[in-house]
């Protein structure tokens, strides 16, 4: 029990954050850009603020948990995600140097560097990355001569070679807001597939922030769906980040 709450913590701080903007688009070809053009379009959509916060639903298929949960996100931009769940009864704080958690149904915690989160998703991230995949944005720096693009008509297909742990990436970006449609990550030789999918955005501060967004993890064994459904987010109020493990606790390893 204590890692399925340490490792829905991780997920949900990994791929998830007015009126509401559909990623959909028609059946007409979209306009034929280059692989530079697109990077520098879906680059200038990106979110600018100082701090965030959303209160989100999610729900989790084929999990032991309840099937319906409420947390809250708070992020200073490049500094800080923080998340408070289940009844204050979890809280997971990540910077640029550290994770931390700790869980009080059974007096645990965890204090380290990530290499927790690259053992449970078998990719290299940094803080960085974290924020992208959270906001809608390509998880991994590029450049322009590291991808490919593949025709499509309804939406602009990247294709990474070999990066870090990964075998190949692909990314789906809509032609009506360059933000992502969808993000995976493959890994062969092991078998396991990470994907996000990002249904809907919505707008606020004439910005796009992911609305409704699904993350599929898969290997050889099995396959888990998270849903994500943000019910509010607020931009550059004053928040606090409190984080303190208690006294008295058992440190985990949940590799």
């Amino acid at each position: 029990m204590r890692k399925k709450l340490l490792n829905v913590a991780l997920i949900i701080s990994i791929f998830s954050c007015g009126s509401t903007k559909n990623n959909s688009h028609g059946s007409g070809d979209v306009n034929l850009l280059g692989i530079k053009q697109i990077l520098n379009s879906h680059l200038e959509q990106r979110a600018y603020f100082n701090n965030l916060q959303a209160r989100l639903i999610f729900n989790i298929k084929d999990s032991d948990l309840p099937q319906s949960q409420t947390v809250t996100i708070r992020i200073k931009r490049g500094e800080v995600i923080w998340i408070n769940g289940f009844l204050n009864m979890v809280r997971l704080k990540i910077t640029p140097e550290k994770v931390q958690f700790y869980n009080k149904l059974d007096r645990t915690y965890y204090d380290g560097d990530y290499s927790s989160i690259n053992f449970f998703l078998g990719i290299d991230l940094s803080y960085s990355n974290i924020e992208n995949a959270l906001l809608g944005d390509i998880m991994m720096g590029y450049r322009f001569n590291q991808l490919k693009q593949i025709n499509d008509k309804n939406s602009y297909i990247l294709i990474s070679k070999p990066h870090n742990s990964l075998e190949s990436a692909l990314y789906r970006i809509n032609p009506e807001n360059y933000k992502l449609n969808n993000q995976s990550f493959l890994q062969h030789k092991k078998n396991r597939k990470i994907e996000f999918t990002y249904h809907n955005y919505q707008i606020i501060s004439n910005q796009f922030f992911p609305k409704l967004m699904s993350v599929e993890l898969k290997n050889e064994n099995n396959s888990t769906v998270i849903d994500l459904n943000f019910k509010s987010l607020n931009l550059n109020n004053i928040e606090r980040y409190p984080f303190k493990i208690p006294s008295g606790y058992t440190q985990i390893d949940f590799k």
